[in-house]
């Protein structure tokens, strides 16, 4: 009887294991890695855009936050100016990988760079276009310039190098 509810046991566990994860609302793999061409014009176009700046994670918009804990397993950001792991050295307290420089909202957009800690410290620059609490598309650059706390910094980063050539998701 032991070993049956031991393989019983072990046979649930490994369902478990094997299971397709949460689907997110907007799939990962959905993310543009624009190119520099498309960089340059999507650019032009977030120039012409009214933004509202804000400097505290809490503004970020529930539905965009719950797609972004989807697609890192936990998206813990802390705000401007408050700690966070800069290196993938950490303490026993906790702390998150990632410090908001920069948040801007519309109606139908959000602009968000941020630092991220961890092996190889990266400004990540994400601009997302929403309708309705539903995100329509995500275009992703990564970026290493500490100081995009500004719309018109992140612009001038990125026109600079608009294609990171590595390519990798640091999200």
């Amino acid at each position: 009887m032991r070993y049956f509810l031991m393989m019983v046991l072990l046979l649930a566990s490994s369902c478990g294991l094997y299971s397709q994860g949460k689907r997110c609302t907007f799939a990962f793999e959905s993310l543009i890695l624009p190119d520099s061409i498309t960089s340059l014009q999507l650019l032009d176009t977030i120039k012409n855009i009214p933004l509202k700046a804000y400097n505290r994670k809490g503004r970020i918009p529930r539905f965009i936050k719950e797609a972004l804990n989807c697609w890192t397993g936990g998206f813990d950001i802390a705000n401007p100016g408050h700690a966070f792991y800069i290196s993938d050295a950490v303490g026993w307290w906790p702390l998150p990988h990632r410090q908001l420089m920069y948040l801007g909202l519309s109606d139908h957009y959000m602009l968000m760079a941020y630092k991220h800690g961890g092996i190889g410290f990266n400004c990540p620059v994400i601009f997302i276009k929403f309708d309705n609490k539903k995100i329509v598309s995500v275009w992703y650059w990564m970026w290493f310039d500490k100081e995009m706390n500004t719309k018109e910094n992140i612009l001038q980063s990125l026109k600079r190098f608009p294609e990171w050539p590595n390519r990798h998701y640091f999200l």
